[in-house]
Parts: structure tokens; sequence; C-alpha cells
């Protein structure tokens, strides 16, 4: 004897697709939150790098050099490719 349609089953598939929905959209909000943070990342290095090499030339320009103590802060940074494990 076949009861059909039980609501306690109906609604437990119904949240489980819930469940998988919620699931699949909460990563595309966190890909897609990953691409704008790694976008951000890349402007705002690109951005220091542009200062740093402003500063560079201006120290150049006014003392006829960078200050030992600045040396390492104008030293290339690694690249990501050379920082991985």
């Amino acid at each position: 004897m076949s009861m059909g349609a039980v609501p306690s089953n109906t609604f437990n598939n119904f949240k489980r697709r819930l469940n998988d929905l919620n699931t699949s959209n909460s990563f595309d909000a966190s890909s897609a939150t990953s691409t704008y943070l790694h976008q951000k990342v890349a402007r705002l290095e690109s951005q220091l790098e542009g200062t740093l090499t402003v500063l560079k030339d201006y120290m150049i320009s006014k003392e006829g050099g960078a200050p030992e103590e600045f040396t390492n802060l104008f030293a290339p940074q690694p690249q990501p490719s050379e920082c991985r494990e």
C-alpha cells in the first residue's frame, strides 16, 4: 500500500533541492568575491609599484641616490609564480 506523496518525504526532497541551490549560489558568490579581490590586489600592487618608482626617482634627483635603508624597498619583488610552494 503506497501512501503517495507523504508531506515529510516531499518537504525533505524540497529542502534538499534548496540546499543544493544555496550551495551553488554560495560558490558563485565566493568565486565572484575572490575574483574581485584578486583584481583589487593586482590594482593596488600596480599602484604601489608606480608610487615606489616615483619615490625612487625623486630621491635620486634630490639626493643623488637612494639611502641604503631603502634598498630592500626598491628591490624587485618576487612574482606570484616565484612564490609558489
